[in-house]
């Protein structure tokens, strides 16, 4: 397969503008023409650099991995299992950046915890959200379920990749105790920083911790935090930095959700996915 760039046409290049737009939020996604022109070079280049890739706008080996693209991966699709989730009752390899993402949830599987959600909007979510989990060991029935169930609450099942709220509310100009707790150190702060991704990351220093981590520029380009490839990245870095799989591990249901709400709020909601991703999963 060979490499694509401005200028081409083609079915490859409809399919890779497919393939970006699962990545972008429906405000930003660009038109399926098979033309790849300057708005489809600047998604190219956004998605790389969001991937930690070189951001020179050709689609070789590295990008076509990272979207899912590689000759012989899957784009997505809803596997197989049906809801039985055998894969997902002991740990199973890590991975899930580039290459192949690893099946630790099936599109059946995830549509059957989260009811609600379309499942076109699922199966758009299916793939980043396999490699996240692959990336940060969430990779066992027991943390499945519990990444499930909290994400399932927080994202209103994928509805909300971005804070509903407009983030003026912790603006240095508004409340500035707050503000400077997140490192909203500037005016515009709030609504820049404001809660993105399935496990809403808020405030310049929370961008910046995760951006580090993650090898990828939050700070300067905080609005990639609510594409799928990136978002489900932040939510797998909190999940494994506030060391949430132990409890997982445990069971312990009660102790993990304070530490992704400390008012453990609508805990009964997050209770109920808990419950059913575990039994999807058995």
């Amino acid at each position: 397969m060979t490499s694509l760039k401005q200028g081409a046409r083609g079915p490859e290049v409809a399919e890779l503008q497919r393939q970006l737009n699962q990545h972008l939020p429906a405000s930003q996604r660009i038109p399926v023409d098979g033309d790849f022109g300057p708005r489809t070079a600047t998604a190219v280049r956004e998605f790389q650099r969001a991937q930690g890739l070189d951001p020179d706008g050709v689609v070789g080996p590295k990008t076509r991995a990272a979207l899912g693209q590689a000759p012989g991966a899957s784009s997505g699709g809803s596997g197989s299992g049906g809801g039985s989730g055998g894969g997902a009752q002991a740990p199973v390899p890590s991975g899930g950046k580039g290459g192949v993402a690893p099946k630790l949830v099936t599109l059946d599987q995830l549509c059957q915890v989260m009811t609600v959600v379309k499942r076109a909007r699922a199966e758009t979510m299916l793939d980043p959200l396999n490699r996240a989990m692959g990336e940060f060991d969430v990779n066992s029935r027991l943390r499945i379920s519990a990444f499930l169930a909290q994400i399932a609450h927080e994202s209103g099942e994928f509805r909300w990749m971005e804070e509903i709220a407009s983030g003026q509310a912790y603006d240095i100009t508004v409340n500035r105790k707050k503000a400077l707790e997140l490192g909203n150190v500037n005016p515009g702060d709030g609504k820049r920083y404001k809660g993105r991704g399935p496990i809403q990351l808020t405030g310049r220093y929370n961008y910046r911790a995760a951006g580090k981590d993650l090898g990828l520029d939050l700070e300067g380009n905080p609005t990639i935090a609510s594409q799928p490839s990136v978002g489900f990245r932040i939510a797998g870095w909190y999940w494994k930095k506030r060391k949430l799989n132990p409890l997982a591990d445990a069971q312990n249901f009660w102790d993990l959700t304070y530490r992704i709400n400390s008012a453990r709020l609508h805990y009964e909601d997050r209770k109920k996915y808990y419950n059913r991703a575990l039994k999807v999963l058995a």
